[in-house]
């Protein structure tokens, strides 16, 4: 049985695509993730080439910030966007390109998960990761350098570390969500480099028993062992307001 999260009326022109003018995926098969964690590991990441995209053990909410370009906490709505997963594997046209695929989630968020949302700007209390002395402690890794699904994250931009960050925000116990505003351009970050130092804190901290602020100390403490700070700041940011979605996806 499909539970909407919350349904209201459909929202400007995020509701629906242009007649005529979305792009869209050829094919899509959308099916659970399975909930036995192991099982979830064995097909978790996202490949994307020409051909196909491939995203295992994806939650609704990495696939709205994947198709709007947004960091998770700007996208504001039910907890189980996070907790609900699938597996989705689909066909891009003949032709078409890797650019398209944000247009194409969209699409199909709309059409098989009747999505409806509006956007507005929110004032966010937020943590900005900067680089004080302009270079962080982080290995790059090789372009080509990309982990088969469940081994590894893939490498990446200090934009994408911070929104891992978000992501395990509930077990880092960081009061605020985090935004990029290191300046670093690199775009082959070793991300598990990065991510693993600060659970690896945080959990340390927690064996200690050490309260929520505490654990938080330690992960600043983590962050800037890797020279990096996290800086708390005010910041007005696009918010996508989810008003409407499916938790059951419509039949493959």
């Amino acid at each position: 049985m499909k539970r909407p999260l919350v349904s209201l009326l459909a929202a400007l022109a995020l509701n629906s695509p242009a007649s005529g003018q979305s792009a869209a995926f050829e094919v899509v098969s959308i099916k659970p993730a399975p909930q036995n964690k192991k099982e979830l590991q064995q097909h978790l990441g996202k490949q994307i080439d020409p051909a196909m995209v491939n995203f295992g053990g994806v939650s609704l909410l990495m696939l709205l910030t994947q198709a709007y370009g947004l960091h998770s906490f700007q996208v504001v709505g039910e907890p189980e966007l996070n907790t609900t997963r699938f597996n989705i594997v689909a066909k891009l046209p003949t032709g078409s390109s890797t650019a398209q695929v944000p247009e194409m989630l969209k699409t199909m968020l709309w059409e098989r998960f009747r999505l409806e949302a509006h956007q507005e700007t929110r004032e966010f209390g937020v943590y900005a990761l900067t680089a004080p002395k302009g270079v962080p402690k982080i290995p790059l890794k090789s372009a080509s350098d990309d982990p088969a699904p469940g081994r590894g994250l893939p490498p990446g931009t200090m934009s994408q570390a911070a929104d891992f960050i978000n992501q395990y925000q509930y077990l880092l116990q960081l009061s605020r969500p985090v935004v990029d505003q290191t300046g670093v351009e690199a775009d082959h970050i070793d991300l598990s480099s990065f991510v693993q130092p600060l659970l690896n804190a945080a959990i340390a901290a927690k064996k200690d028993g050490a309260d929520a602020m505490e654990v938080e100390s330690a992960v600043l403490g983590a962050v800037q062992k890797l020279g990096l700070r996290l800086e708390p700041r005010k910041a007005s940011m696009p918010a996508l307001v989810i008003t409407h979605i499916e938790l059951t996806p419509t039949p493959n």
